[in-house]
């Protein structure tokens, strides 16, 4: 029989609602529940969200045979975000009991317990200098702050915290935590008592994420090559490290852990090699069990692009940027174009060891008479942290510098490369990128394709884009600096070369609002474009007769615009 059921919150709402993630916890915080169960199973700590104040945005789904319009609760940059509380839940008897927030707290990023039955939260601040753990002894505040991590940028957040049983810092298990405060992500023991730290791992590039700990040893990935490979290591709590078995140039392992960190599931990429898993201990010196997957196709190992490393030099005249080339393969003697791809946005990183999604596309661009350039501007993942936080208050500036720089640098680094015939390919934020790129007056580039862009970042979440922006409010016409430098309307008038805009009528994310108006902004001052819209089809544009479409267009776009 099963057991009764018993409801254990009350009072929802349209707007309000109990142990779910919020839009902007989940989207930009990657927090994707909102209930914790305490180590004796008879507590909940569960979040209780109110989205009254949180404006809601009416966005048409434009679909070829119907229009559905869709209203959603939606945090545009410098508008109310949803009210988020916590609470611990007696199960037995439905007693709740509020664990009140810091006074400055804006954001729940994490929760959860200790292992002796105390609460705890990680909450940031709504300008994300500050992110504070703080735990509830005997489940109710006030809250007392462990860990106060700071950051004149912004803190990221992680999910790095664990109790390690093997060390004993006044008389309770030290904790596991990463920080950047040292200018490269590390590995930290912090005494849950007094806050004291102890640099656990030295790594001469940022530690990604921990893996797992026993207590006594902690599994970890590790950034390696600048960047470029990511490699795992384990380490005991003096801070001798070694990594684990497999380690080797060029590849890019990640792994998850088993309860009890003694085996891990590794996730290995190389370049031209799809991810292979396999089974591990982390013991040193044992075999590696591969686990059985679906065989590459036969035409991969036939048509994989061979990259060239080239050597560039950002903006700044200083600080070297990840870039590959691929050079064409038409058998003709050049100049040849050049197709250069960049995601140019913080948060993720594509100039690197790992299997990439685009390797068929740049075989056939190679084969179509284009050599690829592929490149990391400053800004982007797996750098230390002055590399990472070069986006603040700086969308729209220091990434299409350093992409107008690497540009004037390919043809002096490689052989055969037509200068003016340069073009340029981004999505998402890399469409961002190309679209600003072409609306410039010194711009390099020929000729740009944009998919779902973002052209005004007022239009975004609060989140993601406060982060890197700071709120709109303030300045000329009401609008900060940082939001009109990167705002792509009010550079229509300098569009004077080819450009594509494509964008699916249905984005949930990039809404279709951003191209429309930049297409506006375009048609009042006279300035020709080209535009490509898809029906009913989301961010991704997904679906194999659209994607086919879409990627015939560009190709025909690129024909046309960077032919002799």
């Amino acid at each position: 029989m099963a057991a009764p059921r018993a409801r254990v919150t009350k009072g929802a709402t349209e707007t309000r609602f109990w142990g779910l993630a919020e839009f902007i916890a989940a989207e930009e915080l990657s927090r994707q529940r909102g209930y914790w169960w305490s180590p004796d199973g008879k507590q909940l700590l569960a979040l209780n969200v109110d989205e009254r104040d949180v404006p809601v945005k009416t966005r048409a789904q434009i679909f070829s045979d119907r229009t559905t319009m869709t209203q959603q609760r939606y945090p545009g940059a410098g508008e109310n975000n949803a009210r988020v509380t916590a609470w611990t839940l007696q199960v037995a008897d439905g007693r709740m009991t509020p664990l009140p927030l810091p006074s400055d707290a804006e954001y729940i990023a994490r929760a959860g317990w200790f292992g002796d039955g105390t609460p705890w939260l990680q909450t940031l601040t709504r300008d994300q200098h500050k992110l504070a753990l703080t735990e509830y002894a005997n489940g109710a505040g006030p809250g007392r702050t462990v860990i106060d991590e700071r950051d004149p940028a912004w803190v990221e957040v992680h999910d790095d915290l664990q109790e390690i049983d093997g060390l004993t810092l006044s008389g309770q298990p030290a904790l596991l935590w990463s920080s950047e405060s040292s200018g490269r992500r590390q590995l930290v023991l912090v005494d849950r008592r007094t806050g004291e730290r102890r640099p656990l791992t030295n790594e001469p590039e940022p530690v990604a994420h921990r893996v797992c700990s026993d207590g006594k040893t902690v599994v970890y990935a590790a950034a390696r090559d600048r960047g470029r490979s990511r490699e795992l290591f384990a380490i005991d709590l003096n801070g001798t490290s070694r990594p684990l078995d497999g380690a080797q140039p060029r590849q890019w392992r990640d792994a998850r852990g088993d309860g009890d960190c003694a085996r891990v599931l590794v996730t290995r990429g190389a370049w031209g090699e799809p991810p292979a898993l396999s089974l591990q201990s982390v013991k040193a010196g044992a075999k590696p069990l591969s686990l059985p997957g679906d065989a590459p196709d036969a035409l991969l190992a036939r048509i994989v692009p061979k990259p060239a490393v080239v050597d560039v030099t950002a903006a700044d005249g200083r600080t070297p940027l990840n870039a590959l080339y691929f050079a064409p393969l038409d058998g003709k003697a050049g100049p040849h174009p050049v197709i250069t791809m960049a995601y140019g946005g913080p948060g993720t990183s594509t100039t690197n060891w790992n299997w990439s999604r685009d390797t068929a596309l740049i075989a056939y661009w190679q084969r179509r008479g284009y050599g690829v350039f592929t490149l990391d501007t400053r800004g982007m993942q797996n750098r230390d942290r002055e590399f990472t936080r070069a986006h603040r208050l700086a969308f729209g500036a220091v990434d299409v510098n350093d992409l107008f720089a690497a540009v004037r640098q390919l043809p002096k680094q490689v052989a055969g490369v037509d200068p003016t015939r340069i073009g340029f390919f981004g999505w998402s934020y890399g469409g961002f990128l190309a679209e600003r790129a072409m609306l410039d007056a010194d711009t390099p580039l020929a000729s740009a394709v944009a998919v779902a862009p973002p052209t005004d970042w007022t239009l975004y979440d609060t989140a993601y884009t406060e982060r890197y922006l700071g709120m709109p409010q303030g300045g000329k016409d009401g609008q900060s600096d940082a939001y009109r430098q990167s705002n792509l309307v009010m550079r229509a008038k300098l569009l004077t070369k080819p450009l594509l805009i494509v964008h699916g009528t249905a984005d949930d994310n990039v809404l279709f609002e951003h191209t429309l108006r930049l297409t506006e902004a375009l048609q009042n001052e006279a300035r020709p474009f080209e535009l490509m819209i898809y029906p009913g089809k989301a961010h991704g544009i997904a679906g194999r007769s659209a994607k086919l479409h879409l990627y015939r267009t560009i190709d025909a776009f690129f024909a046309r615009t960077l032919a002799r």
